[in-house]
């Protein structure tokens, strides 16, 4: 009941930053930055990492793994005692040679296609190793050319292995397993278990999907550099993946929150527990539950992603407006 005074503020005069103010704020501000988030972002870097390894391959399928490999070194050795180089190139000597042909790509590719470069790094590659550059360039001799056979298909065997490694690694870790284990929520927003490891690991930083993804979705054993893109891999393995799956990642993408080291720097700002789960759990279950809606209703009613967008954002200005048009409730007296 009592009377309430007017609100008043007196302003300071505006006055043209100095140069050393604008120098000393924005030196606290960056080292505030680096002693409170740099450390919580590298600690949060090598948790995701440890939870994308660990626990690792499991004892069946390292033996299965090194089965593999002396199967492919069995061969080509057994190729190169048949061609009559078993005197020249040993065993112990197949990993030198392997790693002479990925320098001798490596430095071709480096080179494009500058005649000199490549002229100068073939004589280059034939005084370190002439051996080893007669299986390279193996010309008319039929012995060497089955050598070179041999070789590509020892390195290609090798790069399967790695990719098929890294795969079993991912699929197996505690990120993984923790994908999987959101499948049955998350496959009514489109999301499968590797898209899930993808978002997952955006705990650290939403940038480092594109990296978790590139780490799922190896390259190819061979083609184009455009074959290698990222987006023609995973749509090489994601086949039934289409515009309205895209969607509802960008949605969920929208509404996800920017990283962890953000969530802790709001309890170091907020002082609450409370408040960082809130703008933790909040974003994510309202993400989920928004991809959900369009992916399975896009579905239902037979529309693509352009269309699905289309709805949903239609949808969204209109609840807006509504939202706008609402009557404001009259605050009570003993909230003034």
């Amino acid at each position: 009941g009592k009377e309430s005074a007017p609100f008043v503020m007196e302003m300071p005069r505006y006055h043209l930053p100095t140069l050393r103010g604008v120098l000393l704020r924005a030196w606290e501000r960056i080292w505030l930055y680096i002693k409170k988030v740099t450390t919580i972002v590298v600690a949060l870097a090598v948790v995701i990492y440890v939870l994308l390894q660990f626990p690792g391959l499991s004892a069946e399928r390292e033996i299965h793994f090194q089965a593999e490999v002396d199967r492919a070194l069995t061969k080509f050795q057994t190729q190169v005692e048949k061609q009559g180089f078993a005197a020249q190139l040993p065993s112990d000597q197949y990993l030198s040679l392997m790693q002479y042909w990925k320098d001798y790509k490596n430095a071709s590719v480096a080179a494009g296609g500058n005649k000199e470069r490549k002229n100068a790094i073939n004589q280059d590659f034939k005084e370190k190793n002439s051996l080893y550059y007669g299986f390279l360039k193996p010309k008319g001799d039929k012995k060497a050319k089955k050598i070179n056979r041999g070789v590509r298909k020892l390195l290609s065997t090798q790069k399967r292995l790695r990719r098929e490694i890294k795969q079993d690694k991912i699929f197996n870790s505690f990120l993984g397993r923790f994908g999987r284990a959101m499948e049955p929520v998350t496959r009514w927003a489109g999301f499968n278990w590797r898209i899930n490891v993808a978002l997952l690991s955006c705990l650290a930083a939403k940038e480092s999907a594109v990296a978790t993804l590139g780490a799922i979705y190896e390259p190819p054993e061979s083609g184009t550099a455009v074959d290698n893109t990222l987006e023609k891999r995973m749509q090489a393995v994601e086949s039934e993946m289409t515009s309205l799956h895209a969607l509802a990642i960008i949605l969920f993408m929208a509404l996800y929150p920017p990283c962890l080291a953000a969530m802790i720097m709001i309890k170091l700002q907020t002082g609450s527990w409370k408040w960082m789960l809130f703008s933790l759990v909040i974003p994510i279950t309202l993400g989920i539950a928004i991809s959900t809606i369009v992916f399975s209703g896009g579905l239902r009613l037979g529309l693509n992603g352009w269309q699905a967008m289309a709805a949903f954002y239609v949808v969204a200005v209109a609840i807006t407006l509504l939202t706008a048009l609402l009557k404001d409730h009259e605050i009570p007296d003993y909230m003034q």
